[in-house]
C-alpha cells in the first residue's frame, strides 16, 4: 500500500508539472499503468502533448527492518508510513543536434543518526550533504527531440543514515585475550551504487551492489509524447558488529571486503519508455 502511495503522489506531481505546460494535459494511460496497479487511479487520462518528452523517477526502494529498529533506538524518528531511503542521480537529455541538459533527481526521506559512542566519548555528525534535505525533485519535462536519456556516469547514491564503525581485532598475547580496537567511523552520507566486481569470464568475484545485469541501457531516438521511468527497487542495508564497547552497531571489520562492498544493500534500475 506505501509503495501504491508514493506511485499516486508521484503521478500527482508529474500531472502537475505537466499541467503547467502549454498544451499539455494528463499522463498517457499506457504510462499511468506502468506506476499504478488497474483502478488505483480515475480513468480520467488522456494522450499527454506530442512536443514534449517526460522523465519520472519512481522510488521503490525500501529500508531492512533491522536497520528501523536500531534507528528508533537511537531516537530517530522512521514512524513516516511513506518511509524510503534518500536517492539522488542526475539523468543526461540529449538533444538531436548534440545539444544537452542536465537534470538532478532527489527523492526520499531525511532521516539520520546524529551521534555515536566511540570508545570513551562520542562523535556527532558533522556537515549534512544539502541534498539530504531539500525539496524532492522526481520528474522532469523537456522539448523534443530527445536522441538519448541516459544517467550520468552510471552514478546512482543513496543516502546512509546511520555511523558506520570499523574495528580490527587485535590478537590475543600470553597477557590479553582477543581485542575489538575501534578505527573509524564513518558518518552518515550517500554512497554511490556499484556494480558486481566479475573476471575475465564474467563470473562473479565480489557482489557489490548491482547486478551486470541490472544496469539500464540508455533509450534512444525517442519519440515525442514519450515518457521515460526511471525505477530504482532494493533494500537499504547496514552490516553489524559488535563493536569495541561489545555493543552491537552498525559497521565492519577491517579486512571484511565483502561486507563492506556489499554497504548500502542490494539494488535494480529499470528505464521503461511508453
Amino acid at each position: 500500500m506505501n509503495a501504491i502511495r508514493r506511485r499516486l503522489a508521484a503521478v500527482s506531481a508529474l500531472s502537475l508539472a505537466i499541467t503547467g505546460l502549454a498544451g499539455c494535459s494528463a499522463l498517457n494511460p499506457s504510462f499511468v499503468g506502468l506506476l499504478v496497479p488497474d483502478g488505483a487511479v480515475p480513468a480520467t487520462t488522456i494522450e499527454n502533448a506530442r512536443g514534449h518528452v517526460v522523465f519520472i523517477f519512481v522510488n521503490n526502494t525500501e529500508f531492512d527492518p533491522t536497520l528501523v529498529a536500531y534507528l528508533r533506538d537511537q531516537g530517530v524518528d522512521v514512524d513516516d508510513p511513506n518511509l524510503r531511503p534518500r536517492v539522488r542521480f542526475r539523468v543526461r537529455f540529449t538533444f538531436v543536434d548534440d545539444s544537452f541538459l542536465s537534470v538532478e533527481f532527489i527523492d526520499g526521506s531525511e532521516v539520520f543518526q546524529t551521534q555515536v559512542d566511540v570508545g570513551n566519548g562520542s562523535e556527532f555528525v558533522g556537515l549534512l550533504p544539502p541534498d539530504l534535505t531539500q525539496n524532492e525533485k522526481n520528474n522532469a519535462v523537456v522539448l523534443c527531440d530527445v536522441a538519448r536519456v541516459e544517467i550520468e556516469q552510471n552514478l546512482v547514491e543513496v543516502f546512509v543514515p546511520v555511523f558506520l564503525k570499523q574495528v580490527r581485532i587485535q590478537p590475543p598475547t600470553d597477557q590479553n585475550p582477543a581485542q575489538t580496537i575501534f578505527q573509524m567511523a564513518f558518518q552518515p552520507q550517500f554512497v554511490p551504487l556499484e556494480v558486481d566486481q566479475v573476471d575475465a569470464d564474467g563470473a562473479v568475484t565480489l557482489l557489490r551492489n548491482f547486478g551486470v545485469r541490472d544496469v539500464p541501457a540508455p533509450p534512444e531516438n525517442l519519440a515525442c509524447g514519450s515518457a521515460v521511468a526511471g525505477i530504482l527497487s532494493g533494500t537499504l542495508s547496514v552490516p553489524f558488529i559488535s563493536d569495541e564497547n561489545g555493543v552491537n552497531n552498525p559497521g565492519f571489520l577491517n579486512t571484511d571486503i565483502q561486507r563492506q562492498a556489499a554497504i548500502p544493500g542490494r539494488y535494480q534500475f529499470r528505464l521503461e519508455v511508453r
